[in-house]
């Protein structure tokens, strides 16, 4: 019985460590695409693409970071994902569209792939 308890502590240490280390990197993301929206935002022609990409993965990140902090799973995230890639097979006919898609995309990427849930 002790033992039972010791290694449920033990797991729920390294469940906890595991999460803090996956919103470390959500965060770092998530910073460096605003930052990249932000200088974007100031400039026009093809940077307004560029803004269009980075604020699709800002809001990507934010919706993870809130899945982490209220321990939910990331189970969803790889369907959300593979959702998203079909619909960019079917019809993407516009430039904002595919960056937004893009951006989506690589951002649920990233986050399926350092969470080792890809």
């Amino acid at each position: 019985y002790v033992f039972s308890i010791m290694e449920e502590n033990t797991n729920y240490a390294q469940s906890k460590a595991k999460t803090e280390r996956y919103k470390q990197f959500i965060i770092e993301r998530l910073r460096g695409a605003k930052k990249i929206v932000t200088r974007s935002e100031r400039r026009t022609g093809t940077s307004r693409l560029t803004e269009i990409h980075f604020k699709a993965k800002i809001s990507i990140y934010e919706q993870v970071l809130e899945l982490l902090t209220n321990d939910k799973p990331l189970k969803s995230l790889k369907s959300t994902y593979n959702q998203k890639l079909s619909k960019l097979k079917k019809a993407v006919r516009q430039l904002n569209q595919f960056q937004k898609l893009t951006g989506e995309i690589e951002a649920l990427g990233e986050i399926l792939i350092y969470t080792k849930n890809m």
